[in-house]
């Protein structure tokens, strides 16, 4: 699985172009795909992102 990690940040890939990707055997992609979801909720859910969604859920209720 490093592989495949390897060569997207030798070539300035993103996060996006590996969990975009089709793979062959079902369990291989549902590893890559967990990691680089795995990835998006951390950034999703930390930094400025959470506190522009509090202040808006206490604005519009």
């Amino acid at each position: 699985m490093a592989h495949e990690f390897i060569l997207a940040m030798k070539n300035n890939l993103k996060v996006r172009n590996i969990s975009n990707a089709t793979h062959v055997y079902p369990t291989f992609v549902l590893a890559v795909k967990r990691t680089t979801d795995k990835y998006y909720a951390e950034k999703l859910f930390s930094g400025w992102i959470p506190k522009v969604t509090r202040k808006l859920i206490r604005w519009f209720g």
